[in-house]
């Protein structure tokens, strides 16, 4: 196996179901916990893959928020657009590298 970590950059209607469900597994192992749900409320992700060989082993995952600061009046208050990592984890066999 390629002893490098690659790393690739992916909207979330690029990924194949097969990269979606690895996915899901390795966030589902770090977090202990069924995030496919939580997957579903995001349409606009950009996923960023971390690969050794062929296997995802390191995942984050940005998603576009929008915020409105309170100390302007209303009407005029801009939206602010940012992305920051919603999700991330790494599989046990990389944590220590």
């Amino acid at each position: 196996m390629d002893e490098n970590l690659k790393v690739e950059v992916l909207h979330a209607d690029q990924l194949t179901s097969e990269q979606l469900a690895e996915i899901h597994a390795l966030c589902n192992g770090t977090y202990d916990a069924d995030l496919e749900p939580l997957f579903r409320t995001f349409s606009d992700a950009t996923h960023v893959l971390g690969w050794w060989g062929s296997v995802i082993v390191s995942h984050a995952m940005c998603v576009t928020r929008c915020l409105q600061p309170t100390n302007q009046p209303h009407c005029v208050q801009p939206m602010l657009r940012w992305s920051p990592p919603s999700c991330s984890s790494s599989g046990m066999a990389l944590q220590q590298r």
